[in-house]
């Protein structure tokens, strides 16, 4: 698994961080330092790389069609970030081992999921035409356990995934072999 440009809410308030990473632009490799975005309140806004450039860069308007790797979407409101989508459609899911992986649940309708084994669980999401929703259950009782959600499908339905992540109740998945991994905190969230 990459973590490269990977997105995650960084200190409290209106931004978010971006993990470094390394790209080849033009048969160049160019490393990418990791970064802060700020973000405006009650907005929704795009991140990606300029491959022009080499920067991290935002707007409120949309992805540019060409010469940029998305990297996320992000909606604030007034204060803090409400949904955070990871829009790197390339990062590559781990085959999963019999050692870590204990459970795999091809689903393609909206339901709650859970932990099907003793372990940890890969979902494996279709969502074709039509949005869906996996509704995580309570983190409490499962600590150090795993759910690994990705979407196998490129249709232009959604997994949208509600539960307690971080401080986010929603985190949406929209690109072919997009995934996020969720570990319990046997308390209150993933």
């Amino acid at each position: 698994m990459t973590n490269a440009l990977a997105p995650f809410i960084g200190p409290p308030g209106l931004q978010i961080v971006i993990n470094s990473g390394q790209v080849i632009i033009n048969g160049n490799p160019l490393t990418i330092p990791g970064t802060k975005v700020s973000l405006s309140a009650d907005s929704r806004t795009y991140i990606y790389l300029d491959y022009n450039t080499g920067n991290i860069v935002s707007n409120i308007t949309g992805f540019l069609t060409s010469n940029i790797y998305p990297i996320a979407i992000v909606d604030t409101t007034s204060s803090s970030v409400s949904v955070l989508i990871d829009s790197r459609s390339d990062v590559p899911l781990p085959a999963p081992s019999s050692s870590n992986l204990d459970s795999i649940q091809n689903l393609n309708t909206s339901q709650v999921v859970g932990f099907g084994g003793t372990t940890n669980t890969l979902i494996l999401g279709t969502s074709s035409s039509s949005n869906i929703v996996f509704t995580l259950p309570r983190a409490t009782g499962f600590s150090g356990r795993f759910i690994k959600i990705k979407k196998v499908d490129s249709g232009v339905g959604t997994i949208n995934i509600v539960g307690f992540i971080d401080d986010l109740s929603a985190y949406l998945l929209t690109n072919l072999n997009q995934y996020i991994i969720l570990e319990s905190d046997n308390n209150s969230k993933y």
